[in-house]
């Protein structure tokens, strides 16, 4: 599976995705610093990429509206590499089921939204 990392998320985050065996980047190494959440998206979605992110706001509108897959991490930046490495193939796995989908992610487990609303 292939992640984009918004600029929020440490780059300790991709080297847990690449060791378990997926691609993973960050906005700014796709040349795309500064862009609006939209076009994250659109890129990610044109990329067969989901896109992680702390941005709270960011997942609340792909939450209401999911296009493409979006992960929100619901834990501090200095955590999000535990968390992703505890719950990469539950992640997957509910990534994999949809092709449209919000998955918050937190220390509780996993929640995944898939109907706009």
């Amino acid at each position: 599976m292939r992640f984009v990392l918004d600029e929020d998320v440490s780059a300790a985050v991709a080297k847990v995705l690449k060791a378990g065996g997926h691609d993973a980047w960050t906005v700014s190494e796709a040349g795309l610093s500064g862009i609006a959440d939209d076009d994250v998206t659109i890129y990610a979605s044109e990329k067969v990429a989901g896109v992680l992110s702390h941005d709270v706001e960011f997942g609340a509108k792909r939450r209401k509206n999911p296009i493409g897959w979006h992960i929100q991490l619901g834990c501090k930046e200095v955590d999000a590499a535990v968390l992703i490495e505890e719950h990469l193939d539950a992640m997957v796995a509910a990534l994999g089921a949809f092709p449209d989908l919000y998955v918050y992610l937190s220390k509780s487990g996993i929640n995944t939204h898939h109907v706009w609303s």
